[in-house]
């Protein structure tokens, strides 16, 4: 453990802010992909709820806007 310990110590804080904003850019684009995977399933199977779909979806939306937005910020805090 006490390897692992050392190792992120020694890690800069441009690369923690690196990764932190792929990450967060990942999440933005999984979000996407299941948002299109919901409405594809919403106009394919009738008996999906379409009120929860339509709540599943938004709530996908403002998850994708909020990593995507947190990306691009770290990545512009990275850049300075």
């Amino acid at each position: 453990m006490s390897k692992l310990a050392k190792k992120f110590k020694n890690q800069k804080i441009g690369d923690v802010r690196r990764e932190l904003s792929r990450a967060h850019l990942i999440i933005a684009l999984l979000a996407i992909v299941i948002i299109v995977l919901l409405v594809q399933g919403a106009a394919l199977f009738s008996e999906l709820n379409t009120a929860l779909t339509a709540f599943a979806i938004a709530l996908l939306a403002i998850l994708s806007i909020i990593s995507f937005v947190i990306s691009m910020t770290i990545n512009m805090l990275n850049k300075k």
